[in-house]
């Protein structure tokens, strides 16, 4: 846990950098997305999402899968960007992807908890959730799923600059197809079932019928899904750190 932590504490001070524009920005850049959203859709999100507030809509999705999406290329690229730390013996690759991870929950539950305090507070908007338990879960299971994912590309693929920019464009395909900026139901057939593929998709889905109680209820997103796959590729991820392990922590 020593290890942990302070590896915590570096990549914190390495994330943000020496000044406070750095802080600024992991804050803003989710509320942009919000607010320019917010403008596209202000004309049609009455009719979109009757009695869920669009604007408590969009931070249930944009922040997390923010989180998701900084989970994954954090604990892909973690051992690769400190080589240097792996000299010490305490410290091993797998400490890097844990701290790594814990920033990423810390900074972006805060970021959610702030917008949501404004929301609420400033705007009267019904910021607090109505099953707590339920969305918890279904951000445990983004979590988990994320830091699968990026411990598998981590240990099972080869780096590559083609590598790290493919795994982004796909990101980029998934910020559309993840339904962050609209609601599933409204996905005919038989696109929604190609959606519901998507665990992303299906996980703030999960968040959403949790925060809000009169959030419609489809067809076909259940937890089951979401958690067995990310179960099924931490086993994968930690079968290939195995076998790996003295690779990704050998030093220049």
């Amino acid at each position: 846990m020593n290890v942990i932590k302070a590896l915590f504490l570096r990549e914190l001070k390495t994330r943000f950098g020496e000044t406070r524009l750095g802080y600024f920005w992991v804050f803003f850049e989710p509320m942009l997305h919000v607010i320019m959203l917010i403008f596209i859709f202000t004309f049609i999100r009455s009719r979109m999402i009757p009695n869920v507030p669009f604007e408590l809509f969009l931070i249930t999705g944009i922040v997390p899968f923010f989180l998701v999406r900084h989970i994954v290329f954090s604990v892909m690229d973690g051992a690769e960007a400190n080589k240097s730390l792996f000299f010490y013996k305490p410290v091993t690759p797998m400490h890097v992807y844990l701290s790594r991870v814990l920033l990423e929950v810390f900074i972006y539950s805060t970021i959610f908890f702030i917008m949501m305090f404004i929301a609420g507070w400033f705007f009267g908007l019904p910021a607090i959730p109505n099953d707590f338990l339920g969305a918890f879960l279904g951000f445990f299971i983004l979590v988990l799923l994320a830091f699968s994912l990026g411990l598998c590309l981590a240990t099972l693929i080869k780096k590559s600059k083609v590598y790290s920019t493919m795994v982004k464009n796909v990101f980029r395909f998934l910020y559309l197809g993840s339904g962050i900026m609209y609601p599933l139901w409204i996905i005919p057939e038989p696109y929604l079932t190609w959606i519901l593929y998507n665990p992303f998709a299906q996980g703030l889905e999960l968040i959403r019928r949790s925060y809000f109680k009169d959030y419609p209820v489809i067809d076909g997103v259940s937890l089951t899904y979401p958690l067995s796959l990310a179960v099924i590729l931490l086993f994968i991820g930690l079968w290939g750190y195995y076998h790996k392990r003295k690779e990704l922590g050998a030093s220049d």
